[in-house]
């Protein structure tokens, strides 16, 4: 039905989102925590825009990727339109930030890494930002 983006450049948690959708009650148990909509699961979310040139006919939407979103919020309202859901969406920083996972241990330090040469001589290295997010996202965050 409809929805929107938030980004926030200032903030930790720099996209949150909220989407408006109606489902088919009769073949779906909403209740179920196993639901495709459920607290804690990811979304892929993507702004499509209808093709109304006459290019790329084959193509009658253009779709945008907006990254993975976690469900942190859902409420259900039942009308005679159907069952209407209402998700409440934050970026995979809700991973991180003890929101819906773990909480990064005090004594991280993600802008040195230690490593060990040939010799046995202790390096100290500044990784790069992109490093330091993969670290993140993947050692910390579960993500592949």
């Amino acid at each position: 039905m409809g929805g929107s983006i938030n980004v926030d450049g200032t903030s930790a948690m720099r996209r949150t989102a909220s989407i408006q959708l109606i489902a088919d009650g009769t073949n779906n148990n909403l209740t179920n925590i196993d639901n495709i909509i459920s607290l804690n699961k990811k979304v892929e979310l993507q702004i499509g825009i209808k093709n109304i040139t006459n290019k790329y006919i084959q193509y009658p939407m253009f779709w945008f990727p907006q990254g993975i979103f976690l469900i942190v919020g859902v409420s259900i309202e039942h009308s005679p339109e159907g069952v209407k859901i209402n998700l409440t969406l934050h970026d995979k920083m809700a991973l991180l930030n003890g929101e819906c996972g773990g909480i990064l241990p005090a004594p991280i330090t993600f802008s040195e890494m230690e490593d060990d040469d040939s010799f046995g001589n202790t390096l100290i290295t500044n990784p790069t930002m992109a490093s330091i997010i993969k670290e993140l996202m993947v050692h910390w965050g579960g993500e592949q």
